[in-house]
């Protein structure tokens, strides 16, 4: 068998406090539970190696290993200006909530948001921890159906006292992580950038039938076309769109789409 590719990844643990972030890097890292809440101070840091494996394109197997450097990161917001220090060069992060707290569950927007303003749209997987408690799954599956469906990001019930659940989130997780950093390996042409940039804009801005004229205005305005704008003419098209973007839907939103459009300008041949 091939040797294994190496691939680094930075993890948050993000969510508000009493949740059981620590308690699921605990589950996960050393196999074990404590019940005994202890309040993280800043951050713990712990690694794990992720074992995983891809079919190549001539379907032999290529085995992986995504190598997790784990931030288990203050819970409380009054330490939010630290804890956006180490929301830098993350790969992915793990957003915890627990499901006897419904407050905790409402809260992930806020944190997502706060998230995606330092790092962009990066990898995401929620947790709903602390399933083996009596909880209402219907109610608690609708809630985190409605922000999975908003940010893209798949829930699973977790267990850190009981284990269920907690490896499958992390290698979740480590799943998506990798595939994008497969497609960034490779180059995508011009027409299939200014796709994916259009249909992000038409996302945030009620569908294609209502974001389409102020896309064309846009590109009129820096005298380029959207049929063929060229590398140029598309790089100052995406400037008018996060303009557009901020003045409409306001400075966050506006950040979030600006980081997606540049990471896919950066795949430009």
């Amino acid at each position: 068998m091939a040797e294994a590719e190496q691939f680094k990844k930075k993890v948050c643990l993000i969510g508000d406090p009493m949740v059981g972030k620590t308690a699921t890097v605990n589950r996960f890292v050393l196999k074990s539970f404590d019940d005994k809440y202890i309040q993280t101070i800043g951050v713990n840091v712990s690694k794990k190696d992720v074992a995983m494996q891809i079919t190549q394109a001539d379907n032999t197997p290529l085995p992986i290993n995504v190598s997790l450097s784990i931030w288990d990161l203050v819970g409380q917001k009054a330490f939010r200006n630290l804890t956006k220090r180490h929301f830098m060069n993350s790969h992915g992060a793990l957003m915890v909530c627990d499901v006897t707290r419904q407050e905790t569950i409402m809260s992930l927007r806020e944190w997502i948001l706060f998230l995606f303003n330092t790092t962009g749209p990066i990898s995401l997987v929620i947790i709903a921890n602390k399933s083996d408690l009596p909880h209402n799954p219907a109610v608690i599956t609708r809630s985190l159906r409605e922000i999975s469906n908003q940010f893209g990001a798949p829930f699973v019930f977790t267990s850190a006292k009981t284990g269920a659940n907690v490896e499958e989130a992390f290698y979740t997780l480590s799943q998506s992580m990798l595939m994008k950093s497969l497609a960034m390996k490779q180059t995508m042409d011009i027409d299939q950038i200014k796709a994916e940039i259009i249909k992000s804009f038409c996302a945030v801005h009620g569908g294609e039938e209502a974001a389409m004229p102020m896309i064309n205005h846009q590109f009129n305005k820096v005298n380029v076309t959207v049929e063929d704008p060229g590398k140029e003419g598309l790089i100052k098209a995406v400037e008018q769109l996060v303009n557009v973007t901020q003045q409409l839907k306001g400075q966050e939103i506006a950040n979030m789409e600006q980081k997606k459009y540049f990471q896919l300008l950066r795949m430009l041949p």
